[in-house]
């Protein structure tokens, strides 16, 4: 079992994402293209988790089947999103934090 972090990938229902993200997430401004997605996640290979706001928001579905048509070998999708972290009380990162991390 690798203990690699997995790229994490940020997939907003409404633009801008917000303040809030899920540590070491990066943001998908809008359609995955193959240049877009070999920048935000560069290694095909590495667990790519995508996830928006929570249950209801598809856009995370919709980016996931675009990494796995681009070739990425293990694309998973966090259903419960933004909503079910936070109804867990885990920490977010917040989008321009010099520091990056979590609050």
């Amino acid at each position: 079992m690798s203990t690699a972090m997995p790229d994490l990938t940020e997939l907003a229902a409404t633009a801008p994402a917000g303040p809030e993200h899920l540590p070491g997430a990066v943001n998908l401004p809008g359609r995955l293209s193959a240049e877009l997605a070999a920048r935000l996640a560069p290694d095909r290979a590495r667990t790519v988790i995508t996830y928006c706001s929570g249950p209801s928001c598809g856009r995370s579905k919709v980016a996931a089947a675009g990494f796995i048509r681009l070739g990425y070998a293990d694309v998973r999708v966090y259903h419960g999103g933004k909503a079910d972290r936070a109804a867990a009380g885990l920490p977010f990162a917040h989008i321009g934090r010099p520091d990056g991390e979590p609050t």
